[in-house]
């Protein structure tokens, strides 16, 4: 999948749930993870931000700019992360793997998927 505006896109994953995604314009972002849900997630712009957690649950983040962010999540793995600045984000994950993420800006982006990869884009 690939598209170009303000936003260039390219999204690639594999039946082991490999899964690599980058674009370009105001945001560069990469983000990876596996079926063992390790995961990276790294963009750069006026946001410089990274991003790691395994299926051990533990996480590690680093951040600079203009970012606010709030950040709750419970033994369940339920995980919410909401910040704002030039960039509008809210993430949601569940110990099922539902995800739900959305953003606005220059970027507009709606994203779900569950563990059964099931896929939305707007």
């Amino acid at each position: 999948m690939v598209w170009t505006s303000q936003l260039k896109y390219h999204m690639v994953w594999t039946s082991q749930l490999k899964y690599h995604m980058v674009w370009t314009s105001q945001l560069k972002y990469h983000m990876v993870w596996t079926s063992q849900l390790k995961y990276h997630m790294v963009w750069t712009s006026q946001l410089k931000y990274h991003m790691v957690w395994t299926s051990q649950l533990k996480y590690h983040m680093v951040w600079t700019s203009q970012l606010k962010y709030h950040m709750v999540w419970t033994s369940q793995l339920k995980y919410h992360m909401v910040w704002t600045s030039q960039l509008k984000y809210h993430m949601v994950l569940t110990s099922q793997l539902t995800y739900h993420m959305v953003w606005t800006s220059q970027l507009k982006y709606h994203m779900v998927w569950t563990s059964q990869l099931t896929y939305h884009s707007q």
